[in-house]
């Protein structure tokens, strides 16, 4: 008959399962190592079971490499097309050469710290960051089928990376661009997506079907990628909240009325043997980019529009939740995190603020709050 015993050993514990004996008469042992007591209870009666009924089965060893491109692999439904790629060189051309060999149950903090340490002394502290991302969410998904009791990445200290500025443009730069876009086929796109807030890849992926001009809303549901050099539309954005409806201005109304609906796309190429064919968003990056150049307006991209949008609502007083909304930000904190140098006087607005409320209650008001309110 099945045995078993649990030892603690430092911050784990030990299982010992007696599993009877071999073909050559030795007595089997079968030793597992788990974070908690409980966790170790459990399994110990699990696998009692399993080897009293026949049923129990060796796990088998494998390495991190193999099972990195089987998450990989069970990732690739869920993700946009860029992402997919940039987690799959990740993989093959950094964390699996590195450290694929190793045992995937063996896989120990110092080894990845010095992955880390390696990769410093060649690439951006951004970039190691995003690579220890992507194994990490790899290995949380081992802890979770039980192949490892635990992620050694949430052992290691992650490189400092110092917040990105949102440069965005003034509403004089952004009368410049327009103006220096006005005769370009580009022009639409970026007065669209200068009042939208939209990145490239949705602005270029949006279709007839999901504009409502009578309401005024455009609903965001796919967006174009390059995926394998070729040009596709895909239902997969960046997360859930990319998922979303925008309100838009009479001014973009009247634009969108305007266009020639030569396709399913609201934006693409107006002439010639592809007319009504989706722009590729590599090319009109470079070609908006040659724009911005043209107006001396150096360092600008397609991006820094959506950072103009948020940054411009903002200063004006929007709410950050509208904000957010109109982003499609997950959290509103990612919105204050990114814009928050747009709004310079909320400092000394909150010291004014609390200052009046003091001096209302010493004037006895008992809810200046309320009282200013009711006012």
């Amino acid at each position: 008959m099945a045995s078993g015993h649990i030892r603690k050993r430092g911050n784990s514990y030990l299982l010992t399962v007696e599993a009877g004996k071999d073909s050559s008469g030795k007595r089997k042992r079968i030793y597992r190592t788990v974070r908690t007591k409980k966790e170790a209870l459990r399994l110990k009666h699990e696998m009692i079971v399993e080897l009293e009924r026949g049923t129990y089965v060796e796990p088998q060893k494998v390495s991190v490499g193999e099972y990195l491109e089987f998450w990989l692999e069970g990732k690739k439904p869920n993700l946009a097309a860029r992402t997919y790629e940039s987690y799959e060189m990740i993989i093959r051309k950094h964390l699996a050469p590195t450290l694929g060999k190793a045992e995937l149950d063996k896989l120990q903090p110092m080894a990845i710290e010095g992955y880390k340490n390696e990769k410093l002394a060649k690439l951006s502290n951004r970039t190691v960051q995003y690579h220890l991302a992507v194994l990490s969410q790899a290995l949380s998904q081992a802890v979770k089928l039980q192949l490892i009791y635990r992620n050694p990445v949430e052992a290691i200290e992650k490189p400092r990376v110092p917040k990105k500025r949102a440069e965005f443009l003034t509403p004089e730069q952004t009368d410049m661009l327009l103006q220096a876009a006005k005769e370009e086929r580009e022009y639409q796109a970026t007065f669209f997506a200068l009042h939208t807030g939209m990145r490239l890849w949705e602005v270029l992926g949006l279709q007839w079907d999901f504009v409502d001009l009578e309401e005024k809303i455009v609903h965001v549901r796919c967006q174009l990628q390059v995926v394998e050099n070729k040009v596709k539309l895909m239902d997969i954005l960046k997360t859930d909240s990319s998922y979303r409806s925008i309100s838009i201005s009479q001014p973009v109304v009247d634009m969108l009325k305007g266009l020639s609906r030569l396709s399913e796309y609201v934006f693409c190429i107006p002439k010639g043997h592809y007319a009504g064919k989706p722009f590729d968003p590599t090319n009109f990056d470079n070609r908006f980019t040659g724009i911005c150049e043209g107006a001396n307006l150096k360092g600008v991209t397609f991006h820094t529009l959506r950072h103009t949008h948020a940054s411009l609502l903002l200063a004006a007083g929007v709410p950050l939740n509208v904000v957010q909304e109109r982003l499609g930000h997950e959290r509103a904190s990612t919105t204050l995190d990114i814009y928050a140098q747009v709004l310079p006087g909320s400092q000394e607005k909150s010291a004014d603020m609390f200052a009046e409320i003091l001096d209302g209650r010493q004037n006895g008001d008992k809810n200046p709050v309320a009282g200013k309110t009711d006012e």
